[in-house]
C-alpha cells in the first residue's frame, strides 16, 4: 500500500534524525569541496584576469575558453566529491528504512543504523555509479533545453522580439519540466541504483517509468522539501549577514549556512525517496 505524502514526510524526518552523523558529514563534504574548488579556480584564473585587466582591452577568446574550461572542471569535481556522500547516506537511509519496518514499535530510534565504517565502504563502493546517474542525466537535461533552444534561434524569418518570445514561450516551461523531470528520476534512479545494485542504465530506466507511473507520489514530497530547503537557506542567510559583518568575512558565514540548508535538504530528500522505494 502506497504512502501518503506526510508519511512520507515523517518517516524520512525520522530516519534522518535519527542518523544524524550523516547529515554532518555531508556539510562537511560540501563545505571542504566548495571552498577547495573555489580556491583552486581562483589561483588558476587569477594570472589569466591580471593580465586582462593590465591589458585594458577586450577579453579574447582563449580567455574565455580559458574560463569555460575552469567551470567545467569545477562543476566535475564538486559532482565527483559529493557523489560519496550521496551514495553512502542512500545505503544508510535504505538500511534505516528496512530496520524500522522490521521493528515492532515505529519509534524513531527504530531508524538508528549509522556506523562509520558501513557508511565509509558504501560510500567507496557506490560513488561512481552516483555519480554515471548525475552525468546522465545532466546531459539529458542539457540535451532536452539546448537543442530546441538552438533551433528556435536559428529561425532566420524570426525578428529579434519575436524569437525573444519564442524563447520564454517554449523554453522557460521546458526548462521547468526538465528540472523536476531530471531531479525526480535521478534521485529515485539513485536509491534503485544503491538498493539494488542496478547497472546506471537500468536504474534511469526503472526510475523513469516509476516516476511516471507515480509522478504526483513522488512530486508532492520533493516539492514540500525544496520549498523548506529554500526557507531555510534564506533565513539561515539573512541570520549570517550579521556574522560575516562583524567578522568582516567576505561571505564565509552564508557560505556554511547554505552548505547546512542544502545538506538537510538534501539527505530528507533521499530519504523520502528511500520511503517511498521502499512501501512497495
Amino acid at each position: 500500500m502506497a504512502r501518503t505524502t506526510g508519511d512520507v514526510l515523517r518517516r524520512s524526518f525520522d530516519n534522518v534524525i535519527a542518523n544524524w552523523e550523516a547529515v554532518l558529514l555531508e556539510i562537511g563534504v560540501q563545505i571542504i569541496a566548495t571552498v577547495a574548488i573555489t580556491l583552486g579556480g581562483l589561483g588558476a584564473l587569477m594570472p589569466l584576469i591580471i593580465g586582462n585587466v593590465e591589458a585594458s582591452g577586450p577579453t579574447d577568446r582563449s580567455a574565455i575558453v580559458t574560463i569555460a574550461v575552469a567551470v567545467i572542471a569545477g562543476i566535475a569535481v564538486w559532482t565527483i566529491v559529493t557523489s560519496f556522500p550521496a551514495a553512502a547516506s542512500t545505503r544508510l537511509y535504505i538500511d534505516g528504512e528496512r530496520a524500522a519496518a522490521a521493528a515492532p514499535l515505529h519509534s524513531r530510534q527504530a531508524y538508528r543504523v549509522f556506523a562509520f565504517p558501513a557508511w565509509l565502504a558504501a560510500g567507496r563502493t557506490m560513488w561512481a555509479r552516483v555519480f554515471g546517474i548525475q552525468v546522465v542525466a545532466a546531459s539529458v537535461a542539457i540535451i532536452a533545453v539546448g537543442v530546441p533552444m538552438l533551433v528556435l534561434l536559428s529561425l532566420r524569418e524570426w525578428s529579434n522580439t519575436c524569437a525573444g518570445c519564442g524563447v520564454l514561450v517554449i523554453i522557460v516551461p521546458l526548462l521547468l519540466a526538465t528540472i523536476v523531470m531530471v531531479t525526480l528520476c535521478s534521485r529515485k534512479a539513485i536509491v534503485i541504483a544503491v538498493g539494488s545494485d542496478a547497472a546506471v542504465e537500468d536504474a534511469l530506466g526503472m526510475a523513469w517509468r516509476t516516476v511516471i507511473d507515480q509522478f504526483v507520489a513522488h512530486l508532492a514530497p520533493a516539492l514540500a522539501i525544496g520549498v523548506m530547503t529554500i526557507v531555510a537557506s534564506l533565513v539561515l542567510g539573512i541570520a549570517t549577514l550579521g556574522a560575516d559583518a562583524l567578522t568582516g568575512s567576505t561571505g564565509i558565514a552564508g557560505q556554511i549556512a547554505k552548505a547546512v540548508a542544502t545538506s538537510c535538504g538534501s539527505c530528507w530528500l533521499r530519504a523520502a525517496f528511500v520511503s517511498l522505494t521502499e512501501s512497495r
